[in-house]
């Protein structure tokens, strides 16, 4: 029993450990954030528009004209549309504004927009009647 360690020396090696494992870690971690500061940092990258797939005069799709003896197929070209609103307009979470090429229905869609728009401006200053937002539509 004399060989035996008493608590106050037990105390003294096991924190004498700690502190050797704690400076350990800390030179690792040191070695870490070295190799991380020695990094370039990443080059912002020029995001280069979309090329649209489609060209003025492409079918974009085919409406069905009902008629009392039979059943038409009119074709809907794409068509350059030029939207004369700052803010643009939506239909279905995809906002026009500016010149756009567009299936010609979405162009008569975006010009009934724009002059009901023009109108509900001319109507706040006529009568102070029932407001009207022709900003978005959703479908």
């Amino acid at each position: 029993m004399e060989n035996e360690k008493s608590i106050n020396e037990k105390l003294a090696e096991a924190n004498a450990e700690f502190d050797a494992r704690l400076k350990g870690e800390k030179r690792e971690t040191k070695v870490e954030t070295a190799g991380e500061r020695t990094k370039p940092k990443p080059q912002k990258v020029r995001v280069v528009p979309k090329r649209q797939k489609f060209k003025v005069g492409d079918v974009a799709h085919t409406h069905f004209q009902e008629r009392e003896e039979d059943m038409l197929e009119v074709d809907c070209p794409y068509i350059e549309h030029f939207v004369d609103d700052r803010k643009g307009f939506a239909i279905n979470g995809k906002r026009y504004s500016g010149k756009v090429i567009v299936p010609r229905c979405v162009a008569n869609y975006l010009s009934k927009m724009e002059n009901d728009h023009k109108s509900s401006e001319r109507a706040i200053f006529e009568d102070r009647g029932a407001r009207r937002y022709y900003g978005e539509i959703r479908g």
